[in-house]
């Protein structure tokens, strides 16, 4: 059999990356070719998330990030089996990982059992995250209750009436009011 089973995750997935309308229905039987195609366009959509949110990376680092997308989506393109492509999927997105963390890890003369030094990629690089202050009000709000108020928390719309209102839409403003009335919230949320 040359096809494959797409399960309701795999489609909730789809519908996450390119919205509900596009892909709700997605869950069953498909074929192999239909099934490269889904798996080459969210190939290509991880290269373009990590075009728009990695920032300040180095020319080598970049270099060979975007040879591993390349060969990603060459190896999607050029497999001729589900095991093929299953393999060759895993092992690219995996190299990916490891490069986004920092590099690829290079044990292969040890003698030993590896153990989780033998995975500290920071020698050329480091992996930081870092939030704008209109990241952190997002972050704010999008982890507020939806209604109602609680004693240790304003909801969404509440919280949106403050920013514009009171604080006339100053995401500084409002970030040192919710720190100065919700400390322990704003520890958990920015």
């Amino acid at each position: 059999m040359n096809d494959i089973y797409l399960n309701l995750q795999f489609e909730h997935f789809l519908c996450d990356l390119y919205g509900k309308a596009n892909y709700h229905g997605t869950v069953g039987w498909t074929s192999f070719s239909s099934y490269k195609k889904h798996i080459l366009k969210i190939s290509k959509s991880i290269r373009s998330a990590i075009d728009l949110n990695v920032q300040d990376i180095d020319a080598c680092h970049l270099k060979s990030l975007n040879n591993k997308l390349e060969n990603l989506d060459l190896g999607i393109s050029e497999s001729k089996t589900f095991e093929e492509l299953g393999q060759i999927v895993a092992l690219r997105l995996f190299q990916i990982i490891f490069l986004l963390l920092g590099d690829i890890p290079k044990n292969w003369g040890l003698e030993i059992r590896t153990n989780h030094k033998h995975f500290s990629l920071q020698r050329h690089r480091r992996i930081h995250f870092s939030q704008t202050m209109e990241q952190k009000f997002n972050s704010i709000i999008d982890n507020a209750p939806s209604n109602e108020f609680s004693e240790t928390k304003y909801s969404r719309q509440m919280l949106l009436n403050v920013f514009g209102s009171t604080h006339n839409r100053n995401f500084k403003k409002f970030l040192e009011w919710h720190k100065d009335n919700f400390p322990l919230e704003h520890l958990n949320v920015v």
